[in-house]
């Protein structure tokens, strides 16, 4: 149980650092110069307070149904956020696209 534990902490922290790492990269390439460093603090806002919203929802749903189920939930969660990727066209994506003027 442990090592599946380890596991899924390893592959979560893959992912959030691969969205992270190619989202910067995607942002850096589509913003415009004179509105990135706001687009960027835009982003880290609500990507930040979505993280800390979710963990509240999170502890406030394993108090209530019990960890097991929410931690089925959750991961019913994260596999619905791997769908929505699959179904966009970011994995097609090879080049960065040009800045926009």
């Amino acid at each position: 149980m442990l090592a599946l534990l380890f596991l899924a902490e390893l592959g979560s922290g893959f992912g959030v650092m691969v969205l992270d790492i190619s989202g910067g990269s995607i942002f850096q390439a589509l913003v415009p110069d004179g509105l990135r460093a706001r687009f960027s603090g835009a982003y880290m806002v609500v990507n930040h307070g979505v993280r800390r919203l979710g963990g509240l929802v999170g502890g406030a749903l394993g108090a209530a149904i019990g960890l097991r189920e929410a931690l089925w939930i959750a991961a019913a969660g994260a596999i619905a956020g791997v769908l929505f990727l699959v179904a966009s066209p970011v994995p097609a994506l090879r080049d960065l696209p040009e800045q926009a003027a």
